[in-house]
């Protein structure tokens, strides 16, 4: 390796099925978030960093030890790369109890048992088996016998994809107590993006086996790249460059080559000097959840407007409003 180290350092070229998975990222340390569309290729990458997938050619480097090189016939078994994964249906033993699921392998020869129960709120579930517990409760044993065998690398696949939203949110913030205070690097699989901004330093977006973008958090959840990004992102209002720069009255700030994405949080219904401005009257209105879906008539054009349900309090069909935007809230998507 050449130039910066990383804590991970992966180029993967991967067949399977008849899919192609193309992967090349750089990791520091902290808590990574990995999200796409159902079936982009999340978990295969998680299993590649584990090793119980071996790709086809490629390169993982970990902490400047040698994970794989198809080039020189290096495959590092799962066993060896000290690498713990809480799946999705916890994978818990049913024979076992609590105590003896948690401690199942060796763990740190220095810390004592009950305690390490206590720190995940198990003690009074010691002598419960598997089938006993709720599904907070079996996630909280999934993660104490992983983080117990002290591994280099923790990946959580889906963590609380099983739960309910109000368990999912007690358990969020435990596991992110948990995950800072023993200070493991971590990798996050989700599809709730409440759970990856509350839980993540940088996250990484997959679409269709390849990663589409990397970066801080705040960074991809505000400037997306491209418009499949956008999109999945739930930013829905997108525009190509001729359209947006009539309507917007833009004076010539929009190529018509390119489209542009505004995020519904950004649109307001207050002025604001300086600002954009999108006028029109209201042709129809849905409100949706936290999202007010708006078909406006600007000069007889049509045009489908997201904002959020509180810009859009008091609005109703027919009402002549005008939309403020900052320009430098206006993303440019790149060509995918």
């Amino acid at each position: 390796m050449t130039g910066k180290l990383h804590m991970l350092d992966l180029n993967i070229n991967h067949q399977y099925r008849g899919r192609a998975f193309n992967y090349e990222l750089q990791l520091e340390k902290g808590v990574h978030g990995i999200v796409g569309p159902s079936g982009a290729g999340k978990t295969q990458l998680l299993r590649m960093l584990l090793g119980t997938v071996r790709p086809g050619v490629g390169r993982i480097v970990f902490n400047d030890r040698l994970w794989l090189d198809s080039r020189s016939h290096v495959h590092l078994p799962a066993q060896k790369r000290g690498v713990g994964m809480v799946f999705q249906d916890y994978a818990l033993f049913p024979h076992l109890n609590v105590h003896d699921n948690v401690f199942f392998t060796p763990g740190p020869a220095d810390y004592d048992r009950t305690s390490w129960l206590e720190k995940f709120k198990l003690a009074g579930l010691a002598h419960s088996f598997p089938s006993t517990l709720s599904g907070g409760e079996a996630q909280r044993v999934a993660l104490a016998r992983t983080l117990w065998s002290a591994p280099d690398l923790l990946l959580l696949d889906e963590p609380f994809a099983a739960l309910d939203r109000s368990l999912r949110k007690i358990l969020r913030s435990q596991v992110e107590d948990l995950v800072h205070e023993i200070s493991i690097p971590t990798m996050i699989v989700s599809h709730d993006l409440d759970e990856i901004a509350s839980l993540c330093d940088t996250v990484t977006v997959i679409t269709e086996g390849k990663i589409a973008q990397t970066g801080s958090v705040k960074e991809v959840l505000n400037h997306p790249v491209n418009e499949t990004v956008a999109r999945f992102l739930t930013w829905e209002n997108i525009y190509e460059g001729k359209e947006a720069s009539r309507l917007f009255r833009l004076d010539g700030r929009f190529d018509r080559l390119k489209k542009y994405a505004i995020s519904h949080y950004k649109l307001s219904l207050q002025k604001r000097e300086n600002a954009l401005i999108l006028t029109g009257y209201v042709e129809s209105l849905d409100r949706r959840n936290l999202l007010s879906h708006l078909l406006l008539n600007a000069d007889g054009n049509k045009v489908h407007v997201h904002a959020s349900v509180q810009a859009a309090t008091g609005i109703s069909v027919g009402d002549e409003i005008c939309l403020y935007v900052e320009d430098s809230d206006i993303i440019e998507l790149a060509s995918i």
